[in-house]
Order: C-alpha cells, then structure tokens, then sequence
C-alpha cells in the first residue's frame, strides 16, 4: 500500500514551468530579430516587459501557447526527432543488442539466467525491456532519469517548432538575410544539441532499468 501511495504522489510531468520559460526566451529572442534588434540581455528583457501585461495576460497565454505547441507533435514524431531514426526510435528498442553492450553496471549473463536468450527485434526487445521497467518505475533512479528524457524530449520538440515557424517568419519579415540566417543557425543548433542531449537522457533511463534489476538480483 505504501507503494502505491508514493506512486501517486509522484507525477512524471511536473515539468511544464520548464517548457513555458523555454517557449518566452525563444519567442522574446525572436521578437528581437522581428524588429531588427541585436541580441543582447537587455534587448531580451525589454522584449519581454513589452509583453507583459497586467493580471498575469503573458503568463495565462504563453502557458496555453506551450500547451498547444508542445501537443502539435505525437510522442513517436518527437523520439524521430531526437534519435533521428524513422522507425523503433525508442532506446528500448535496442537496448539489449547495443546500449547494455556500453554499460559496466549490467550483466549480460544476469539478465539471460533471469530471462533467457535475449531478443533481437527491435519490438521484442522493447517488449521486454517494458516487462522489466514497468514494476520499478517509481523507483527514484529510473522515475529520475525518465523525467529528464521525457523534459529534453520535449523540448526538443518544441525547439524544432520553433526552427521552423520562426525561421519562415524571419524569412518573410524582410530581416536582413545575413541576420536571418545567423538566427536559423542558432535555431538549428539549439534543435540538434537538445536532440544530443536528450539521446543521452534517453539511454541512460533504459539502461537504467535494467540496472535496477541486476543490482536487486
């Protein structure tokens, strides 16, 4: 029972705050080569004071804006995203043939004594791997890890909205194209080091799953 009573205490995507201040710097950073300003950290905060309105209108609105934008990609168009894999793009989906192969913290040997020849195809693989994750998800190092990689998916997500619609937008606005494409490239590099980064998060969570259960055998 007491298990049960911390499992729903703990919600796994209590991360929105996170994705709205990514949303409002993003768009205050855009809003600055919309006018043809440089980018600065003044001209960023009063980007965002001249959004600002009273009786929390910013924060109501930017709050919705993120909610939208952030459900305009499904789960599995986010993980292609950030494994840039069209299909099985869950680290699940080959963690028992590469990512365990690059963790000292799992025995191979462990988890075939406890579950025989280990899968192959990419979906059995997955399939096991949720057999093994499912019973100790609220477990700290594994709900941990989980909400890091689901956060950077996220943003990932949103980070490529982001390249897309601003970029287009800078495009048409008559910017000066030499400021318009150094924008594009920050956009793109933002995109690519919150796919890197959430790839890490990703794998670490999956193989700490297994982990869990070689350091509970």
């Amino acid at each position: 029972m007491a298990k049960n009573k911390n499992s729903s205490e703990k919600n796994i995507k209590n991360y929105t705050q996170h994705l709205w201040v990514f949303t409002i710097v993003n768009f205050c950073i855009f809003l600055c080569i919309f006018l043809g300003k440089d980018i600065s950290f003044n001209n960023i905060n009063e980007a965002y004071k001249s959004l600002t309105v009273k009786d929390g209108f910013l924060v109501a609105v930017s709050t919705l804006i993120t909610f939208v934008l952030n459900g305009l990609l499904t789960s599995n168009m986010k993980y292609v995203l950030v494994f840039w894999r069209l299909k099985y793009p869950l680290p699940g989906c080959r963690v028992f043939s590469e990512l365990i192969n690059k963790d000292c913290r799992i025995d191979k040997n462990v988890l075939i004594e406890k579950y025989g020849t280990l899968p192959v195809e990419p979906e059995a693989q997955n399939k096991l791997w949720y057999k093994i994750y499912k019973p100790n998800e609220f477990d700290s190092m594994i709900f941990d890890s989980q909400r890091s990689f689901l956060l950077s998916r996220d943003l990932t997500g949103l980070s490529f909205l982001f390249f897309i619609v601003f970029s287009v937008a800078t495009l048409l606005s008559g910017t000066k194209i030499n400021l318009v494409l150094i924008y594009m490239g920050f956009l793109l590099i933002q995109y690519i080091i919150l796919a890197l980064v959430c790839r890490n998060y990703g794998n670490r969570f999956a193989c700490n799953a297994l982990a869990k259960v070689i350091g509970s055998n």
